[in-house]
């Protein structure tokens, strides 16, 4: 059996990471799940992001945002609900190594792909979908929070 000490620190070192850019441990934990999964090994592999939203436009915009924060060989698709009607479509979600969807249509998402592990995200309503021009910063992709926001309100 191999000693495992060694990654401790390596991994203390992602954890301390994250938590610094506000990523919760429970985000990490899907990612490296979804790494392994996938057999992720190589540094140039990147990993397949499909976000399902309800707007195209907006769901599009989301999805450009959160493909600026991945690494280059990643990759984020972007397709809405109506979308997901068509047969070719479900089968590349199916193959998407992380599908995420809206939290308040992480029921409907699920429905539509059942026995699929979908992670829901939270997002501040895009310009595109307002319709007006966004000001000096972008839209914003958030992680749902597994927890409830009322215990990161207390004093």
């Amino acid at each position: 059996m191999q000693d495992v000490a060694a990654l401790r620190g390596p991994l203390n070192d992602a954890l301390m990471q994250a938590a610094r850019e506000g990523i919760e441990p429970e985000r990490v934990v899907a990612l490296l799940q979804a790494m392994i999964a996938r057999g992720h090994t190589a540094r140039d592999t990147g990993v397949q992001v499909v976000l399902v939203g309800v707007l195209d436009i907006a769901t599009r915009a989301y999805a450009q945002e959160l493909q600026a924060l991945l690494r280059p060989e990643d990759r984020v698709k972007a397709c809405t609900f109506t979308q997901l009607a068509q047969p070719g479509l479900v089968q590349e979600v199916r193959s998407a190594d992380i599908v995420l969807t809206l939290g308040h249509r992480l029921a409907e998402a699920r429905a539509l792909l059942p026995g699929l592990d979908i992670l829901p995200v939270r997002v501040t309503v895009s310009f595109e979908t307002r319709g007006s021009s966004p000001p000096s910063h972008q839209t914003r992709v958030w992680p749902s929070s597994p927890r409830s926001t009322t215990s990161s309100r207390r004093s």
